[in-house]
C-alpha cells in the first residue's frame, strides 16, 4: 500500500520538473497516481501472499507424502546424533 505515497510523490515531482506549484496544481492527477498505485500495492501484495501461500502448500504436500525423509526434528541433530552415542 505504500505504492499509493510514492504514486502521489510522482505526481508532485512530474509538478516539481514542469514548473508549477508542487502542492496545489493537478491535485486531480495527484488523486490519481495515489489511488493507481495503491492499487497495484495491493495487487502485488496479494500476489506474493498467493505465491508463498501455494509454495507453503505444495511443501506441506511433499512431507506427507514422503515422512521417511523428515523422521528427526531439528536441523542438525543428524550431525550430534552420532557424536552424543560415541
Amino acid at each position: 500500500m505504500w505504492l499509493g505515497l510514492v504514486g502521489w510523490a510522482t505526481a508532485l515531482v512530474d509538478n516539481a520538473f514542469n514548473r508549477r506549484p508542487v502542492i496545489r496544481a493537478g491535485v486531480h492527477r495527484q488523486v490519481l497516481y495515489a489511488t493507481v498505485g495503491w492499487c497495484v500495492g495491493y495487487y502485488i501484495s496479494k500476489r506474493a501472499d498467493y505465491i508463498h501461500a501455494k509454495l507453503d502448500r505444495d511443501l506441506m504436500e511433499y512431507i506427507r507424502q514422503h515422512p521417511e525423509d523428515f523422521k528427526e526434528k531439528g536441523i542438525l541433530s543428524c550431525c550430534f546424533k552420532k557424536d552424543i552415542a560415541n
